[in-house]
């Protein structure tokens, strides 16, 4: 008997991630300290993320894989020059967001709304960012500014790019011993790598198959569009994707994750 096996793309971790080799790298206080502190955080965001399956069984995997993804699909379509543009600082900043940008998503309890959660997850990530910071990271000096650039960022990841663009604090910056962080970039690269996480590695084929009759429309929906993309590609100089969408809800989807 033959067994079509599907081979399945290996794990990645933090020292996968272009931009914590770009930390690794530099010699600096700031860098040698964000580096080192970056490793149990990573621990701890994906034991969070473990829990959002808890809630949103039928959605495609938002673990920590999701966040290494975006942070390799975005340093794929940046030069190395933009990379090596940004500071030791916004490095972290990164990283972080990517890390935190959906851990809202598991909070909650038994009396919470769950469409409301998974509609306003990118804002409920701010309680999780505030929350550990306080808890672990007390060791940071200018902790309370560091906050505020990367909770901007997971917030921005759920909003409409008009939303963003209109806001006032995406045109902040501000500067820690001598790192510059700028919250468009963040919040616009943070964009952009989720945006790009479009594989069909998010969705489980055998568990689809098996279980699709009792997810819910838009959960279908959700999954089905990662098995739909029929072209994909994108570097430094072009991003090229093209879609097929097989019902109303996957065009109403791709609609909005083009517009973003």
């Amino acid at each position: 008997m033959f067994y079509n096996l599907r081979c399945r793309m290996s794990l990645l971790s933090l020292e996968d991630v272009e931009f914590y080799k770009t930390l690794l790298k530099r010699k600096t206080k700031n860098a040698v300290m964000y580096a080192g502190v970056l490793q149990p955080i990573a621990e701890d965001s994906n034991y969070l993320l473990e829990y959002i399956k808890n809630l949103f069984p039928e959605y495609p995997s938002h673990n920590i894989q999701h966040s290494y993804r975006i942070l390799n699909y975005l340093s794929s379509v940046l030069s190395q020059k933009n990379i090596e543009d940004l500071s030791d600082t916004e490095l972290f900043c990164l990283i972080m967001a990517a890390l935190f940008h959906d851990t809202g998503m598991a909070l909650y309890n038994d009396d919470d709304n769950v469409d409301e959660i998974r509609r306003k997850h990118h804002k409920y990530a701010k309680k999780v960012i505030e929350k550990y910071f306080e808890e672990n990271l007390e060791i940071l000096q200018y902790g309370t500014r560091l906050k505020d650039a990367i909770i901007f960022a997971c917030e921005s990841h759920g909003e409409t790019i008009n939303e963003v663009y209109d806001s006032d604090t995406y045109i902040k910056r501000d500067m820690i011993e001598g790192d510059r962080i700028r919250y468009s970039v963040l919040s616009s690269f943070l964009r952009i790598g989720d945006l790009l996480d479009l594989d069909s590695n998010r969705v489980n084929r055998f568990v689809l198959l098996a279980f699709s009759k009792n997810f819910a429309k838009i959960s279908l929906a959700h999954n089905n569009r990662h098995l739909h993309v029929e072209n994909y590609y994108h570097d430094s100089a072009e991003i090229n994707i093209e879609v097929t969408a097989d019902n109303v809800e996957e065009y109403q989807i791709w609609s909005l994750w083009f517009e973003s």
